[in-house]
């Protein structure tokens, strides 16, 4: 489905499989696709300059390859991502320079993002772009960042990750740590993409448990959540 310079579309309740691009919005501002499922596509949706785009309630799933991705922004602003199931795929959600202006907030919330080679992967990160009560579950990277930026800008509370390792003594279900992420993993990748082959590997795995216990081998920090929830319960 191809929805190209226009506005107020709705999507509702669709079944997208076996296709290149499930959805691709560009100039389709004010629009709204939801509680569809959008299964086993090269890319599940794909939206391109367009604005106050609300995404809701879709499973967004399957997309495999190199180009898999399950939902994709490029240059785009005031979206609304909410209560989505990005699972199984390459890349969950890849954000390319989205939003363009801080004040075209971009919100991430009440979504799961599991079983994905990368759950989140970011390009020109700017502030206004906000992750809150999402799930960070069981990927086999959470958070990458290309080109050797940071997430810093962007706001991350209350999400859960799943290699979360700090600890709730109050019992309210939000950790007393920060969560920190730190992949020395990305910078490696990104530095000697044939190593991207070695993702989810003992060695790998390996290599990431010695750069946390040894900080002196560790990357720079990606993204910061002061508050992140204890399960994943906690984010529905």
């Amino acid at each position: 489905m191809v929805v190209w310079y226009s506005r107020r579309v709705l999507l509702e309740r669709n079944t997208v499989r076996n296709s290149r691009y499930g959805t691709h919005f560009m100039y389709a501002h004010d629009s709204v696709v939801r509680d569809s499922h959008v299964e086993h596509n090269v890319v599940g949706i794909f939206v391109m300059y367009s604005s106050r785009l609300q995404v809701q309630h879709n499973v967004l799933s399957g997309a495999r390859g190199a180009a898999g991705m399950g939902l994709g922004f490029k240059e785009s602003d005031a979206i609304e991502v909410h209560g989505n199931w990005l699972v199984a795929n390459s890349t969950g959600c890849y954000l390319d320079e989205t939003p363009r202006s801080e004040n075209a907030t971009v919100h991430f919330t009440g979504n799961t993002l599991s079983l994905n080679d990368v759950g989140l992967r970011l390009h020109g990160v700017r502030a206004g772009l906000e992750f809150a009560e999402n799930d960070f579950g069981s990927n086999i990277v959470a958070v990458e960042v290309e080109g050797g930026g940071d997430a810093l800008s962007a706001s991350f509370r209350n999400n859960h990750y799943a290699d979360y390792a700090g600890y709730d003594l109050d019992g309210d279900g939000i950790g007393d740590v920060a969560f920190q992420a730190k992949r020395l993993s990305t910078d490696l990748v990104q530095a000697h993409p044939s190593l991207a082959l070695f993702r989810g590997t003992v060695g790998m795995s390996l290599m990431l448990t010695i750069a946390e216990a040894m900080p002196v081998f560790a990357s720079r920090l990606l993204l910061s959540d002061a508050a992140p929830a204890i399960s994943s319960g906690r984010v529905r």
